[in-house]
């Protein structure tokens, strides 16, 4: 059969900091490539929300990680100004707003993760919410919270670790997990963070008090950053498929 012709494709992402946002990236382009697709990356203002305009080159379709979940009508008419169609990653705009998107099943994410940590016998649970307050942890949170309600636990205590927009949620963790250790408030047996930048700064904190994971306490993040396999001990995680991700935005661009 003849080959599908290529389509020029922008990859536009905003550009603070973000361990995970860097993995979809490097599994999209890999991926694209491989397809024949030639592949262009534009950073924008984190604090724009969204890219203000598209390169001198043209290119066929948009692939569009928003650095803000609530869109602006203004924001919309802006991209409906390229002309071109545009898929977003990682985030689902408003239901007021008709576009096309890829995510993960964040609920459903969380539900798995709770479902995992009590067939390990844990009944004393917790949550630590590092990242700062948007949709997809939010998501995970409810998820854990209503399968432990499901599965007749207690309802687990939510941490916020007060972390902002631009923020390093490791860090926030740290400093907020250190005050909970000095206060004496480690009520629970296994934690689950939002994101394994979360869990990460929870985990060097246990490290730098003493308590032992997972002997004395259970630690597991969300989202399955390639680095985690090298802590010590290992993190232990609920991975995204991100080829199922990148293969579903190849689908997007051949019926584009």
């Amino acid at each position: 059969p003849a080959k599908p012709p290529s389509a020029r494709v922008l990859i536009a992402l905003p550009d603070a900091p973000s361990v995970i946002k860097e993995q979809i990236l490097n599994n999209l382009r890999r991926k694209l490539l491989e397809a024949g697709h030639p592949v262009h990356i534009q950073w924008f203002n984190w604090q724009d929300r969204i890219l203000r305009s598209v390169p001198n080159h043209s290119c066929d379709v948009i692939l569009l990680m928003p650095a803000a979940e609530e869109l602006h009508y203004s924001d919309m008419l802006r991209l409906k100004s390229f002309n071109v169609p545009i898929l977003f990653l990682d985030i689902a705009p408003a239901a007021k707003f008709t576009a096309n998107f890829i995510h993960s099943d964040n609920v459903q994410g969380g539900a798995m993760a709770a479902m995992h940590l009590a067939k390990l016998g844990h009944k004393r649970l917790a949550i630590f919410a590092g990242e700062p307050n948007i949709n997809a942890p939010k998501d995970r949170i409810s998820g854990f919270v209503r399968q432990c309600e499901l599965l007749k636990l207690p309802k687990p205590e939510v941490f916020d670790c007060g972390t902002r927009s631009g923020e390093i949620a490791a860090g926030k963790t740290f400093d907020f997990a250190n005050k909970l250790i000095k206060s004496g408030m480690l009520d629970f047996s296994a934690a689950f963070c939002v994101s394994d930048n979360t869990a990460l700064g929870l985990l060097h904190a246990l490290y730098a008090a003493g308590i032992k994971v997972p002997e004395e306490i259970s630690v597991m993040g969300f989202d399955g950053i390639q680095d985690g396999a090298f802590y010590n001990p290992p993190l232990c995680t609920l991975a995204q498929n991100f080829d199922a991700f990148s293969e579903n935005a190849l689908t997007f661009i051949s019926e584009s």
